[in-house]
This record gives C-alpha cells, structure tokens and sequence, in this order.
C-alpha cells in the first residue's frame, strides 16, 4: 500500500483527499515547490491532503469556461506543510516509487506513442485489484475533447492527446508517462478523461490527457527531478 511513503513524501500515483491522484513535483523559481493534478478535481484555494494529513493547498488552476488556457486541465498544489514532492511516481501495485527523469518536450510526442497512467484506482496504489490495462498507445495528438461545443469539456481547445488505455473513477490528475528503458522514465502529460464511461465507473479504452508541456510553459514550472 503507497497511501504514504515511510518519509512522508508525496509522490505521483498516490490518492489525494479529493480522491483524485496526484501527478508528478514541480517548481517555479519565484514561489517554491507544487504538485500537479487535474484542474476538475479542486476549487482555486481548496485544501489538499494525503493519507489524512493535509499539504497544501490549489494555488493555480485551469478548467472549464473562462480559464486562461483552454489547452490543459490541470492544478498545481502549493506544499506548505514540509512535504517535499520529489520526481517520483509509483507505477504499479507492489513497487515502490520511481524516479522521473524527463519530460517530453512541447508536441515532441507522436501518435503511436506507449503511453501509460500512474491513476491509484487502476494500478492499485490503495488497495484497487484492476492493475491491467493502464498502458496503451497515443492514437491523436491534437485532440478537442469536445468539438461539439457540449458537455464539460465544452471550452476545451485541439491540444490534448487520445490514448487507448482504461481509466477508472479517481484517476484524474494521474503523471501520464513512458519508461523509456535506459533513458529513464519520461513525464508526457496529466489524465483528465475519457469518452466511454461505463456504469461501473470504468472507461473501456478511450481516454485523453493534458499535453505537459502546455501547463509547464503556461505556469513557468520545470520538473522536479531526483
């Protein structure tokens, strides 16, 4: 169970007090250190915790009609209660937390890309059981989420990436990466959501995520790496 590691650390893959996950450590050279997350899960200003204990709180936060940037939907957690956030991630049910060397640089992906999600209610990170099935391949790389102009995504602009793996209630916000073998694991983006939300919370397949580079250069952030 990684609801909390042994140094109190909040990596990428844990679930959040608002039962979202958290995303891979930023910082920005003027106000310190933050943790990223999907912009649907918290208000602007809410308070954010871990395994009971609370960390900080949403200091920026992108979503939904008016936001500054229809390219993202992301938050960005300010920690203020000594709880570094490292560039780690857990990856899996059993593992312990990883190391996040890079992250892609802006639409340095391509579609075909192995893409897979760090979401703690579908690897398992606090107990879930459906660990399979949270990779799969990037399939469009400028994707408008809702072109239609209706549902919650109605604001949202061609800049997310479509990728084929499942996602469940509570994935939102999960580090979107790719083990790179040698070269290290790589940061590609934030899970937002997905098109095929069944009855028992489950997205079969059809997800979409923010491009991480928008949010970084948007909010001047660079990734914390170990």
């Amino acid at each position: 169970n990684k609801d909390e590691s042994p140094f109190g650390f909040v990596h990428a893959g844990q679930r959040l007090s608002n039962d979202c996950t958290s995303s891979v450590g930023v910082s920005h050279p003027s106000f310190g250190l933050f943790l990223l997350s999907a912009g649907h899960c918290s208000a602007l200003g809410a308070a954010i915790g871990q395994a009971g204990t609370s960390f900080g709180s949403v200091t920026a936060r992108n979503f939904g009609p008016g936001a500054a940037s229809d390219q993202f939907d992301a938050e960005a957690i300010h920690g203020d209660a000594g709880r570094p956030q490292l560039g780690r991630a857990h990856l899996t049910f059993t593992d312990w937390a990883h190391n996040v060397n890079w992250a892609v640089g802006l639409n340095g992906d391509a579609v075909g890309n192995l893409a897979c999600q760090t979401g703690w209610s579908t690897t398992g990170i606090t107990g879930s059981d459906n660990p399979v099935g949270r990779c799969g391949t990037v399939s469009n790389r400028f994707l408008d989420p809702s072109p239609a102009g209706d549902g919650p995504y109605a604001y949202a602009g061609p800049s997310f990436r479509r990728v084929n793996y499942i996602v469940r209630g509570g994935d939102s916000g999960a580090l979107v990466y790719f083990d790179a073998g040698g070269f290290g694991t790589g940061a590609f983006g934030i899970q937002s959501g997905c098109f095929d939300m069944q009855a028992n919370g489950q997205c079969l397949g059809d997800a979409f995520y923010s491009h991480l580079p928008y949010v970084m250069n948007a909010w001047a952030l660079t990734l914390l790496a170990p």
